[in-house]
């Protein structure tokens, strides 16, 4: 078996030395076949092979089938290394492979001292190509002894069918992470190797997009078609809508009701009904033909608009942890919809391939993978026979988000160049720390905090990313976006500090009340304030 190349993947050559350990270890062989050049044209050193097969004085037979442009007098032309001119003794080429052929050709050309034409001549009038070689050359009234050889044939291919497919399972099973190690290995070494641009993008494995890849993949085709289709509708509609209004305003001119009835009565009867008519006919298909690119133009704005949702989700995706479901109610925020309105334009993406997501509503979750989906599904937590009466109809945080939140602003100080904005989201990591560990000390508090999760904390990674695209830009624009983003950095920080305080003000009414029924009750009993004197 050739070696395989690392740096594109594929078979290399069979070279004379592994020719001739393969004579050695073979002493009865009697003729030596290999394919030169390969499928992806690798070529072998058919002459020194050639040679070392006829010192063991057997004949060489070459598949050339892909090399059939390397004839003797191609030579002349540049093209060396065919197997005619290498002194190999039987060659097989297929003209239609790289040479002009009407149909499928074969050429078996002899060039052997080793094999007599005779019985070249003999064995292929024995297996001819077609039914009709057969007959022509003396198969009639063979049929039963034809019939045996087919069958034995058949079956003999049947056995050796079904070796093959149980041996390429268990080497497919056993050699599929070598072939991956291979690959990688080929991939790395690409450059050291040569390899050019074109054979690295054909060879090299492509990564499986994700699922926030699909969705960002499937906004921009929704975004083309929709600008596409907007254009052309609003040029057509445009044409025939002004098309539509020449000629109903000419029709109406010409007639009775019209405002230049009187002008000149010899201009009309030169027209006549027949031209009114066709005028008329022709504003009212001008009309039609508006409607339909105006449909056209509102389906071209739909599907952009939905493309600016599907980056709004694909956004949302990439600030949480996706694999366990987006919340309905938090793309329904996103979306400054209601929820149901928000659940019938999400089927609808699906419905139309828009959107490969899976809708879970009983749990108020989209899945973006059919895997997360089934994995939610089967590791549904069981029922619980009690529910404190506190926590019922409640949606609970998921104080993972917010730990989430506060590790990226940590992140995201490191790529912030502009000294106010890293001072606000100190200030904010702070504070949502504060907020995360007061959720898990007080449960009961997680109603309240729930847009902070599910709205508040998405939309400002939303800015921040956007801070992040724009911050080595250049012009008035991007230096726009970086100061509006600036600015409202200070006000969420404000909201973020009031949320914390409301979160404390519960706890704070609590503890003056308790404090304010303690002290009644010491000076009930004697043990505060005038009881003591």
């Amino acid at each position: 078996m050739p070696p395989v190349d690392p740096a594109f993947g594929i078979y290399g050559s069979i070279t004379p030395a592994m020719v001739a350990d393969a004579l050695r270890a073979c002493p009865d062989a009697a003729a030596v076949i290999l394919t030169s050049p390969t499928y992806e044209g690798v070529l072998s050193d058919l002459a020194a092979i050639a040679a070392l097969c006829h010192a063991a004085n057997l004949p060489l037979i070459v598949d050339e089938a892909h090399g059939a442009h390397y004839l003797p007098l191609a030579a002349a032309h540049g093209w060396q290394g065919g197997a005619i001119a290498a002194g190999a003794d039987v060659i097989i080429q297929s003209p239609h492979k790289t040479l002009p052929s009407l149909t499928q050709t074969a050429l078996l050309h002899w060039n052997s001292s080793f094999i007599p034409p005779q019985e070249l001549e003999r064995q292929l009038r024995e297996l001819g190509d077609t039914m009709s070689d057969s007959f022509r050359h003396g198969f009639e009234g063979r049929g039963e002894e034809i019939g045996d050889r087919v069958w034995d044939v058949g079956r003999a291919a049947v056995n050796a069918a079904g070796y093959g497919i149980s041996e390429a399972g268990r080497a497919f099973q056993a050699g599929k992470q070598e072939y991956q190690k291979r690959a990688e290995e080929a991939r790395s070494s690409a450059s050291a190797s040569g390899m050019t641009d074109w054979a690295r993008n054909f060879f090299a494995k492509k990564p499986e997009p994700t699922a926030i890849e699909n969705i960002r993949t499937s906004a921009k085709k929704r975004h083309s078609a929709g600008v596409a289709m907007l254009a052309t509708g609003i040029t057509f509609a445009v044409i025939f809508g002004i098309t539509a209004i020449a000629c109903f305003g000419t029709a109406g001119a010409f007639t009775s009701g019209g405002v230049i009835v009187a002008a000149d009565m010899t201009f009309l009867s030169a027209i006549g009904d027949l031209a009114l008519g066709a005028i008329a006919v022709t504003g009212w298909c001008s009309a039609a033909v508006t409607a339909v690119f105006g449909w056209l133009t509102a389906a071209g704005a739909s599907r952009m608009k939905a493309a600016k949702t599907l980056e709004l989700y694909a956004d949302t995706a990439e600030g949480f942890d996706w694999h366990k479901g987006l919340s309905l109610s938090m793309l329904a925020d996103l979306t400054h919809k209601k929820k149901t309105k928000a659940l019938k334009m999400l089927r609808k993406f699906i419905h139309k391939g828009w959107l490969s997501a899976w809708l879970d509503e009983k749990n108020d979750k989209l899945y973006l993978t059919a895997e997360d989906y089934r994995t939610a599904q089967e590791n549904q937590p069981e029922p619980e026979p009690e529910k404190a009466p506190e926590q019922a109809g409640e949606v609970p945080l998921n104080l993972e988000t917010t730990r989430r939140f506060a590790q990226v602003l940590e992140k995201e100080q490191e790529l912030m160049e502009d000294e106010r904005a890293v001072e606000e989201l100190q200030h904010m990591q702070k504070t949502t720390e504060s907020i995360s560990a007061w959720l898990e000390a007080h449960p009961e508090s997680l109603p309240k905090a729930r847009r902070f999760a599910e709205y508040y904390i998405p939309t400002t990674l939303k800015l921040l990313h956007t801070y992040n695209d724009v911050q080595s830009q250049q012009g008035e624009n991007a230096e726009a976006i970086r100061r509006d983003i600036a600015g409202i950095l200070h006000t969420l920080n404000q909201a973020y500090d009031n949320l914390y305080d409301k979160l404390l003000s519960d706890v704070a009414l609590d503890v003056s009340s308790e404090i304010a029924a303690l002290q009644g009750m010491l000076a009930n009993d004697g043990l505060a304030g005038e009881g003591l004197r």
